[in-house]
């Protein structure tokens, strides 16, 4: 009668409808039929009974919705919903609010819901709360703080957190500065609600601690929570994220933003220091940058010394060897290596020493890892330390993840390692790995392009000075290797009884095999060995007068697959043959040298020629001696060139 539509009500299609009771509605009365028959007090005996005034409810709210949105009508929506609410609360509360907000406009959505929502009782107010929250956050918030303050005190803790649950679950994340504000208005409102099954003497408010933690188990209301923590001063943030850091990555990571962006230096460093060395949530890769912002926020020159050099030792070492093992235990045909693997995965999540890392990479045969460990960890190491790391990069042992149990099939099986591991890097320390490259073919120069390329990455984690960069056993190791290589990948050698080996050249061949030089050239004359030519002709006059020792050295200690096919193996005079092209390239371009600097004048020429003598008469004559009586007693054809 109030809003003029008393016609429009009592014609309105919901009280010409019939109660629908398994698809007999034809038979049954219908909402004004029941009105008019019925005695008022028989209509409110029950919630059952009041079927007929639930829809004379609803007419009234749609009609009323209608007239509001259209400008005809003299009530708002909101005020018949407060006095519906107010003075029969029990028939407001049944009313069918998804039928009387649709299509309405959001005003009058609104005012139903709140309406609505604020009827029922608080244990029953959930629903009704999240359609509101859904809608307008600040009025379903005041409405969840008055439930939750009207809550008896005996009230169990549940209800309130069903309240706390329906609010945020429903909330549009929208703009989160101004949800941040309501929601801290709300924490203030219910900062002194106590329940009477909370017997507990906690610090931090109740709703407080149920907000906290809705919005730290909810992944899609962590960005609400950051700009909580950032602007609100409603919650002591330090303590109530302190208290579930251990449990929560989340929390432990907005503890160390809430230090930082309130400048709180020692706090923030800690905390850093927390979620690097936390058993729990954490990679590999979180824990390292991690370790980059406490190194950049450390004044310290000792403790920034010491976080760089942890910070190096996970990005250089730890983080390649997990990558490696991370395609291992993607592996199906080993399954014992794979679930080995996949532990070992697990725990290299966590920051390893370099004793650790060394261990682990030796376990599964990763000798190019080993050698990249020991040069970084700046330990002096031993001659024989030194030779075996060199050869696991080499030949390493059977049980290496790339060499086979078998001898050799093919040449690239000579260098596991080096040939067929997937990747063309060594150190996988990019945050994203690139995809596998199959490696070129087998031909002569590939060992030298996958060894210069290995020899690069190292130099980046060893430094130049260690004792890893042994000349005498690099250069040796590599000269046999590039031999062994060059012998087997020949196109010209027969493929049986191996898979290749070098006969007589044919004639016309050239003087000397420019493949052979490579390891004199580009790397002994490089950083970090740096040998001039002289160095070169002592050094490999050294070399090739020891050959018959180290030649039966190396034999004895490479691994039993290549030891099943020894004639895969260059035989001393094979060696030999190699090593004196190498030798005569040396000493002609020595000679060359000499002679330029000994055509100089003044001082300079005096100091060339006695250093001319001194290493003709240490090496460069007796290598040119024992060439000359070695290679003149040889039949083969490159020899007698």
């Amino acid at each position: 009668y109030k809003s003029g539509c008393v016609q429009s009500v009592l014609q309105h299609s919901l009280l010409q409808e019939p109660k629908s009771t398994s698809g007999v509605e034809a038979s049954l009365p219908t909402a004004a039929s029941m009105l008019l028959s019925t005695k008022l007090r028989d209509l409110v005996l029950s919630p059952l009974s009041m079927w007929p005034v639930v829809q004379l409810c609803n007419a009234l709210i749609l009609e009323v919705v209608r007239r509001q949105d259209t400008g005809e009508g003299r009530s708002s929506a909101d005020t018949t919903c407060r006095e519906l609410q107010e003075q029969c609360p029990a028939i407001f509360s049944e009313i069918d609010v998804r039928r009387c907000t649709k299509d309405a406009s959001r005003p009058a959505v609104i005012s139903v819901l709140q309406r609505y929502a604020a009827a029922k009782s608080p244990p029953e107010a959930v629903e009704g709360l999240r359609n509101l929250a859904a809608e307008d956050a600040a009025a379903a918030a005041q409405l969840c703080a008055d439930k939750i303050a009207a809550l008896p005190s005996d009230a169990v803790l549940d209800h309130a957190r069903d309240l706390v649950a329906a609010l945020l679950d429903a909330i549009r994340l929208e703009k989160l500065p101004e949800l941040s504000k309501v929601l801290e208005l709300f924490l203030q409102r219910t900062q002194s609600w106590r329940s009477g099954e909370d017997k507990s003497q906690q610090a931090q408010p109740v709703i407080h601690s149920m907000v906290v933690d809705h919005l730290l188990s909810t992944p899609r209301l962590h960005g609400l929570l950051d700009v909580m923590v950032s602007n609100s001063n409603a919650v002591a943030w330090a303590e109530i994220l302190q208290l579930r850091a251990n449990k929560s990555r989340m929390a432990a990571e907005l503890l160390w933003r809430y230090h930082q962006q309130r400048g709180q230096v020692r706090p923030e460093w800690a905390q850093l220091q927390r979620l690097v060395e936390t058993t729990q949530f954490y990679s590999l890769k979180d824990r390292i940058r991690y370790l980059r912002l406490s190194q950049e926020r450390k004044s310290g020159a000792d403790e920034r010394n010491t976080l760089a050099l942890r910070l190096s030792s996970a990005e250089k070492l730890q983080l390649p060897l997990f990558h490696e093992l991370q395609e291992v235990a993607s592996e199906t045909s080993h399954e014992e290596r794979r679930m080995a693997a996949k532990k070992c995965c697990h725990d290299l999540n966590q920051l390893q020493s370099i004793r650790e890392l060394f261990e682990v990479a030796g376990d599964f045969g990763l000798g190019h890892l080993q050698l990249a460990i020991a040069g970084f960890s700046g330990a002096k190491m031993a001659h024989d330390v030194v030779a075996t790391l060199w050869v696991s990069l080499l030949f390493p042992r059977t049980e290496s993840l790339y060499s086979e149990k078998q001898a050799p099939s093919s040449p690239r099986e000579l260098f596991p390692l080096l040939m067929l591991r997937p990747h063309q890097e060594f150190f996988l320390s990019k945050q994203e790995v690139a995809p596998a490259k199959p490696i070129a073919r087998p031909e002569p120069k590939l060992l030298r392009w996958r060894m210069l390329t290995f020899l690069r990455e190292l130099r980046e984690v060893a430094p130049d000075n260690h004792t890893l960069w042994e000349a005498r056993c690099v250069g040796t190791l590599l000269e046999f290797s590039n031999c062994l290589w060059l012998q087997n990948c020949s196109p010209e050698a027969p493929q049986s009884p191996g898979f290749g080996r070098e006969g007589d050249a044919s004639a016309g061949s050239p003087l000397i095999n420019e493949t052979c030089l490579w390891v004199a050239t580009e790397v002994l004359s490089q950083e970090p060995f740096n040998m001039s030519l002289a160095d070169l002709v002592t050094f490999y006059a050294e070399m090739i007068s020891n050959l018959h020792v180290w030649h039966k050295q190396l034999q004895e200690i490479v691994p039993a697959y290549l030891r099943a096919k020894p004639w895969l193996w260059p035989s001393e005079e094979d060696v030999h043959l190699h090593l004196s092209q190498v030798a005569t390239v040396v000493l002609a371009g020595w000679l060359r040298e000499a002679e330029r600097l000994c055509n100089s004048s003044g001082f300079e020429k005096e100091k060339a020629e006695h250093h001319f003598a001194q290493v003709w008469r240490r090496s460069a004559d007796g290598l040119l001696a024992g060439l000359y009586l070695r290679l003149n007693g040889s039949k083969h054809a490159t020899a007698q060139r």
